[in-house]
């Protein structure tokens, strides 16, 4: 975005804002919405990438180092450690069997049972030959929030793949329908130019566009991750196997395992998240390419 020194993209903005609310609330009183009926909602993670069932060795080193997907480029066991550490369980071989009993399927789709419908893909959303584009990698608000250097921060992240997990019955553990259904994000967290926080605990942006704009940047964990980096910083033998995953080239390779070194990864149960950011990467200067490192989020000021 391009701004000049009189900022009449707030101006204009603002003032959308207030005609919009004033005629939706007119809308809303003479015109109230009709009830529709109430559809089918089939709940679940659709367009299946992966499946793991028990004929694969979750124990096994081969198994662990392997990654998800070219969209989800997360170790198998970066995922079994977040969810040992879901169940409270250690991370040990023992834990790593035990998920081997169970059932799981990885998708770029979630359904959620209230209707919400949730995406993580670069290539798999609506028809590229409809008119829809086919990337779509929602952002989530999610419930909660964490305290930080004496403020409280939203908690941001971007989905990376879901997955249901099932079977549970089978190592003793009950669970509602016996099935768990996870979203698996990267985290954000606020911008280090921002240093005032909204009544939800955004970051607000600083400058012209701070009244209705917030800043993000991606979290990145103290230590990097152990799929991806030795421990003296260099790749991985792993990341050199499955290097393709990464780029095209030895140099889209080399950027991919710089920006993804540290990501800070988690996995969300679809109930905690509350909605999806209109958010997206601001462009590098003096450039048309984005900048990943900052990311600027709408935020609907009424």
């Amino acid at each position: 975005m391009r701004h000049g020194q009189d900022n009449t993209t707030q101006t204009s903005m603002l003032q959308y804002l207030r005609s919009n609310h004033l005629f939706e609330t007119l809308l809303g009183q003479h015109y109230p919405t009709p009830a529709v009926g109430t559809r089918r909602v089939y709940a679940g993670v659709k367009v299946p990438f992966l499946r793991w069932d028990s004929t694969m060795r979750f124990e096994s080193p081969a198994f662990q180092e392997s990654f998800l997907h070219a969209q989800a480029r997360v170790a198998h066991v970066e995922v079994m450690d977040l969810v040992c550490a879901q169940m409270s369980w250690p991370l040990s071989r023992e834990s790593y069997i035990k998920l081997g009993r169970l059932r799981w399927v990885f998708g770029a789709k979630l359904v959620r049972r209230d209707g919400e419908t949730y995406w993580s893909t670069e290539t798999a959303y609506g028809s590229a030959t409809g008119g829809v584009v086919t990337r779509r990698r929602d952002v989530f608000h999610v419930h909660g929030s964490e305290y930080v250097a004496r403020q409280h921060n939203a908690l941001c992240c971007e989905a990376l793949c879901f997955f249901t997990i099932t079977g549970w019955s089978g190592v003793n553990v009950v669970v509602p329908g016996d099935s768990i259904t996870y979203a698996l994000g990267r985290w954000f967290q606020p911008h280090r130019t921002s240093i005032r926080r909204d009544k939800q605990h955004r970051p607000i942006c600083p400058g012209p566009l701070n009244i209705n704009h917030a800043l993000w940047t991606y979290a990145r964990s103290a230590r990097a991750r152990r799929a991806l980096v030795k421990p003296n910083g260099s790749p991985t033998q792993s990341f050199v196997r499955q290097a393709k995953m990464f780029g095209n080239t030895p140099a889209e390779q080399r950027t991919c395992f710089l920006q993804e070194s540290n990501n800070y990864l988690c996995i969300i149960e679809p109930h905690n998240i509350l909605g999806r950011k209109n958010i997206c990467p601001e462009f590098e200067v003096n450039s048309n390419q984005f900048d990943i490192s900052t990311w600027l989020e709408t935020v609907v000021v009424i």
